[in-house]
């Protein structure tokens, strides 16, 4: 779609200056809120402590709609995988 008073050139003269001008690497290394400490590893346990562990590394301060809604989503998941489950 060509915004109003632009031709179709001079439009994707500048989606393409957009494309090599944009470094989003260097832009998400920048980003004070990639400023945190790696997560600890999960553990080779069972599941159960291994689900205790990822609740346990959700942000403070997340939505509680979504929160719960992932983690139902995540144990609905996890009936899926593991021995024979693939």
């Amino acid at each position: 779609m060509v915004p109003r008073g632009q031709t179709f050139d001079e439009t994707a003269k500048q989606f393409i200056d957009d494309l090599l001008n944009n470094d989003p690497i260097a832009d998400r290394l920048q980003n004070p809120i990639f400023n945190m400490e790696p997560e600890p590893e999960i553990s080779t346990g069972n599941k159960a402590t291994q689900l205790q562990q990822l609740f346990a590394n959700i942000p403070k301060g997340s939505d509680a709609a979504a929160l719960k809604n992932d983690r139902v989503r995540l144990k609905e998941a996890s009936k899926y995988f593991g021995y024979a489950g693939v």
